[in-house]
């Protein structure tokens, strides 16, 4: 499906519903996100519109709609409102193929390795290859692994050590596909800025 650019004649208020259902097949689905991306305010408008009943139907009638239609138009509202507001999550502008991060929004998530948080800056789900912010505390050590994928490592903050070699900030590391690392460790504790694929092998 083609859609039109903003201030071309077109059913928005149609369109709107259909995705809020879920109605658009995969491509027109990606197809309707970049158009709305692109800035038509009709679109963005009926989507709010539609936002608004389902939150007056919510509260002002006594018979519930079904739950499964109530969770579907509420999570296709709640991602477009992602995708288009500003400070959401730490977005600041997520369209027509740019993103821009806050990542002082963004919340640690402590990692399977004690004494290892990250923050998630984004994710490609087809390459499973990440951008995260790492930060280990003194004296953590992060097990050796083999990678899958292209590995790398920028230190911002402290100290880190792989393979016997002391890091500083500024210092970088690179690791190709296949290459093995031996356990990681820092002293005062360290910062990075970590490219990673989420498919690295762990050794023991």
């Amino acid at each position: 499906m083609n859609f039109p650019r903003q201030h071309e004649e077109h059913d928005s208020s149609e369109w709107a519903s259909l995705y809020a259902l879920g109605e658009f097949a995969p491509d027109d689905k990606s197809s309707f996100e970049q158009h709305l991306n692109g800035g038509c305010v009709e679109c963005r408008t009926a989507l709010r519109e539609l936002g608004d009943v389902m939150a007056d139907l919510a509260t002002g009638v006594s018979m519930a709609p079904p739950p499964a239609l109530r969770e579907r138009l509420l999570k296709a509202v709640a991602e477009n409102y992602a995708t288009s507001e500003p400070g959401r999550d730490g977005v600041l502008l997520r369209k027509a193929g740019l993103l821009i991060m806050r990542s002082d929004e963004l919340p640690w998530v402590a990692a399977p390795v004690p004494g290892i948080l990250s923050k998630s800056l984004f994710v490609d789900e087809h390459r499973k290859y990440s951008t995260s912010l790492v930060r280990i505390e003194p004296r953590a050590v992060y097990p050796s692994h083999r990678h899958n994928d292209i590995e790398e490592v920028f230190l911002l903050e402290g100290d880190f050590f792989i393979d016997g070699v002391r890091m500083v900030p500024g210092d970088c590391c690179r690791s190709e596909p296949g290459s093995v690392h031996g356990q990681s460790t820092t002293e005062s504790g360290a910062l990075l800025l970590v490219l990673a694929s989420q498919q690295d092998e762990m050794l023991l």
